[in-house]
């Protein structure tokens, strides 16, 4: 019983540890606010929100890091604690994204979002993608 004490604690402040990015579920966001956008103004929206989430994506994988390692020498998740915990933001980020996805779709746009796997892939690498060439299809 004794021995179970620990690891108990262990697998507590395991779990306290900021989440990676790629398990982080999107927070549900009403595409009414870009029903009034073009495809061309939707097709910026959405090589904007995908910098941010690029961004967001990898403070949040150094959150992740840093508390991993907080947990190992202190035995505190210090990212979370401190902070650098942004698990919240990329979650609104990732909703933004698919109403944008949502209105394109509705509108026709011939819009291509990054996957999440560009977005959040392990590859360190900045992920680029042809956001100039937004026209309707028809």
């Amino acid at each position: 019983m004794k021995k179970l004490t620990p690891m108990f604690a262990s697998l507590l402040v395991l779990t306290a540890c900021a989440q990676s990015p790629e398990s982080i579920q999107p927070q549900y966001v009403s595409n009414i606010q870009y029903q009034d956008l073009e495809c061309d103004q939707l097709g910026e929206e959405l090589s904007r929100n995908s910098a941010a989430l690029s961004q967001a994506t990898q403070q949040q994988r150094e959150a992740r890091s840093d508390d991993i390692v907080g947990v190992i020498f202190l035995g505190l998740p210090v990212s979370t604690l401190s902070g650098g915990n942004v698990a919240s933001y990329v979650a609104r980020l990732k909703g933004e994204r698919n109403a944008l996805m949502r209105t394109a779709t509705e509108k026709r746009c011939g819009l291509d979002a990054p996957t999440a796997t560009e977005i959040v892939g392990e590859d360190e690498e900045e992920t680029t993608s042809d956001q100039d060439d937004f026209e309707p299809m028809n």
